[in-house]
């Protein structure tokens, strides 16, 4: 049983994270993802920093500590690659797109948490591997949209987001959400500087013509990840995780309707509906 409680991190979570994918959309469009990885990770360590101090615990287990390196690891190539995909593809292709990590979500859940799956579940993922089957259609293409570089960078996205995400449930078994949060963006930071000579004009053009809006949405991603990670201390993964998905919707329409993605409108909706009811069957 879910409780109100997290109901209510999960739906803050969804506004703020939709707000932000949109505008991310709007920033990458123009710039250089790597460049943005870099600000999102050191914005957000700063951001995380009081609720860190204010409830400062770290664990003594070793253990704790290869997960968080683990994670810091993943997280950083995940954020670069994430944000390649959104360059090369529209919002309203990418958010829907990049559910297919519930369907690796759901099989790290199940053989790696040890958490158990339902009937419903398993419909949902069929559900969403129909959605997804259809927003890649297309008559004139043999794979569909499969060819596109935006479309590839989305689905090996979608594979390292959903491991990280576990991690992140793993990790919090040691580590409070606040802790947890702010060295989990500390130490891709960290790395993503190892690799800033040479591209420090990138991060130069990216302040000087998105800054602003660039800023904006790393304070809504990190603040909807704040909500994520408190939802996620208090119900089960595989419960919260499709949960979360269910914003898809709001994107997809926010990125139809402000960035004017008109393109093939109706199969995109349909699309984005198979998928969050998928997504909707796997958290209930």
């Amino acid at each position: 049983m879910i409780s109100t409680q997290s109901i209510f991190f999960i739906v803050l979570s969804i506004l703020f994270g939709s707000a932000s994918r949109i505008l991310i959309r709007y920033v990458v469009k123009e710039t250089e993802p790597y460049a943005f990885s870099l600000l999102v990770n050191a914005i957000s360590t700063v951001l995380w920093l009081p609720l860190a101090l204010a409830t400062l615990e770290i664990p003594t287990q070793t253990i704790a500590w290869i997960t968080l390196a683990i994670a810091a690891i993943l997280w950083a190539i995940s954020s670069v690659a994430d944000y390649i995909s959104r360059k090369g593809a529209e919002v309203s292709i990418h958010q829907p797109l990049s559910q297919s990590k519930l369907i690796w979500g759901l099989l790290i859940g199940i053989f790696l948490l040890k958490e158990t799956a339902t009937t419903s579940q398993l419909i949902g993922n069929i559900a969403i591997f129909i959605g997804i089957g259809f927003l890649l259609w297309h008559p004139e293409k043999k794979f569909g949209k499969l060819r596109d570089p935006g479309v590839k960078w989305t689905l090996g996205a979608a594979i390292l987001t959903a491991a990280t995400a576990a991690i992140d449930k793993f990790a919090l078994g040691w580590f409070k959400p606040e802790v947890y949060g702010f060295l989990v963006f500390l130490l891709p930071t960290i790395i993503l500087l190892a690799f800033l000579p040479g591209r420090t004009q990138h991060v130069k053009h990216l302040m000087r013509h998105r800054g602003k809006t660039a800023i904006l949405a790393i304070v809504l991603a990190t603040t909807a990840y704040y909500f994520t990670l408190k939802a996620y201390a208090i119900t089960e993964f595989i419960i919260v995780y499709p949960l979360l998905q269910t914003g898809t919707l709001i994107t997809v329409i926010g990125g139809i309707i402000l960035l004017k993605e008109h393109e093939h409108f109706w199969q995109r909706i349909i699309a984005t509906i198979l998928i969050v009811a998928g997504a909707m069957l796997i958290g209930f």
